[in-house]
């Protein structure tokens, strides 16, 4: 599972081709971009036979036998030395293995997990002596993990972590750099879905744990700390053999997907394994520094225990001056405002600044921006939304976002004054 943006399809590549591992690529069963969730499979309406699994598991997961095009956006169609090669998975043979194999088995969704993961290594000709550790992308920690969970209560899982400073930043950034990539003509904030984005970010961040502490006993789950992977991954991928119960081998140094070297995703600059000089990061592009003081008082217990050195030095901080910043608009917000308004990040924040401290006063925090919204004029737009049509939709999108600030400062207010009951997971 991944916290933020923090590395867990990275850790996953690293143990692809272990001897004693198996796991289909990257988010290839979990949704990838658009496609088919192995949820599928785990909850049925209704109960499966093992003909309509052999039929329907290549139909559901093409991207197993064929990865040319690639849903995932892990340039599962750019792996190799090359960059020219792609999964290639013979869907007959694996069907007849998947036969084989459970001819005495009852199907239900932990039969279906454990064959098709043995069938799909048999038919790319890849055995085990023994069973093997599999791997698994649960990926989000979210609800959407609960069958899995559910079905297999007893798998240790891995939690990636990475600075809360830095993984969540790129956690915002990925999903625009995303999205131009695949709709480039189309600007990422004209889904009206997206105004409250920045507040969907923090609220991802801050119910991981919730849901985790809900589903997975603290015995059952470490921590891996990015970092340590690009710093010492010698060590580092020896303590998670240890987690997992296998021996180390040099395999968990390079990238691989189904054996093949693997570059990364289509929003990262390209890299087949641990890089000291990724751990480079300047706050500054991200963040203004009451936003610093903020993230870092809110995850303030997640730091110290992974070890991770303040910013702020938020801890000699007046407790009543970090919660002072909560009303400070972060600048997510301002780049939703820009982003929706088609602003320059620098002219949306001098309007709502302006706006602010004139009628804070008044009103309690930004419900006054409400009305200024609705005193917009259509001519104040580009050209691009002008009528009656795009002034509407405009002000009904800057609106979520100025309920979305609202609804953020609630939240932050509520999890800091519950933070230290968050579960504490230990590093590996």
């Amino acid at each position: 599972m991944y916290d933020g943006r923090s590395g867990s399809v990275f850790l996953q590549s690293l143990l692809d081709h272990h001897p004693e591992v198996s796991t289909f690529p990257a988010t290839s069963i979990t949704g990838g971009v658009g496609g088919s969730h192995i949820n599928h499979f785990l909850i049925p309406l209704d109960l499966f036979t093992w003909d309509q699994v052999v039929t329907q598991w290549p139909e559901r997961f093409p991207i197993l036998f064929d990865s040319t095009e690639d849903p995932t956006f892990c340039r599962l169609n750019e792996l190799g030395p090359e960059k020219n090669e792609s999964v290639t998975v013979n869907v007959g043979r694996f069907q007849q293995l998947l036969i084989e194999l459970t001819k005495s088995i009852p199907c239900e969704p932990r039969s279906i997990f454990l064959a098709t993961h043995l069938a799909w290594e048999g038919a790319r000709g890849r055995h085990f002596s023994e069973p093997p550790v599999i791997v698994h992308a649960l990926h989000m920690p979210d609800q959407v993990m609960v069958p899995f969970c559910r079905a297999f209560p007893e798998t240790k899982h891995m939690l990636c972590v990475r600075n809360p400073i830095r993984t969540y930043a790129s956690h915002f950034n990925h999903h625009l750099v995303r999205h131009s990539i695949l709709m480039p003509e189309q600007s990422f904030w004209l889904n009206g879905d997206n105004a409250d984005y920045a507040l969907s970010i923090l609220r991802g961040a801050i119910s991981a744990y919730e849901v985790i502490a809900a589903n997975i006993a603290t015995t059952s789950i470490r921590a891996v700390r990015l970092e340590d992977i690009h710093a010492d991954p010698r060590t580092t991928m020896d303590r998670v053999c240890r987690w997992l119960g296998i021996q180390f081998d040099q395999t968990l140094l390079t990238s691989t997907f189904a054996g093949k070297l693997h570059w990364g995703d289509r929003s990262i600059p390209h890299k087949t394994g641990p890089s000291r000089s990724v751990n480079s990061y300047d706050w500054r592009k991200d963040y203004y520094w009451h936003d610093v003081v903020l993230l870092e008082r809110l995850f303030l217990r997640r730091m110290r225990g992974y070890g991770y050195e303040s910013i702020a030095d938020v801890e000699s901080i007046p407790r009543q001056d970090t919660i002072a910043t909560l009303r400070n608009i972060m600048r997510w917000e301002v780049r939703c405002w820009s982003g929706i308004a088609e602003l320059d990040e620098a002219t949306a924040l001098e309007q709502l600044s302006q706006k602010l401290k004139t009628q804070m006063s008044q009103v309690s925090r930004f419900g006054a921006i409400t009305r200024w919204i609705k005193q917009f004029s259509p001519t104040m737009f580009p050209t691009e939304i002008s009528g009656v049509e795009g002034a509407l939709d405009l002000r009904e999108n800057l609106e979520c976002l100025v309920n979305a600030v609202n609804q953020r400062i609630a939240l932050c207010e509520t999890y800091l004054a519950d933070q230290e009951s968050e579960i504490a997971i230990p590093l590996v």
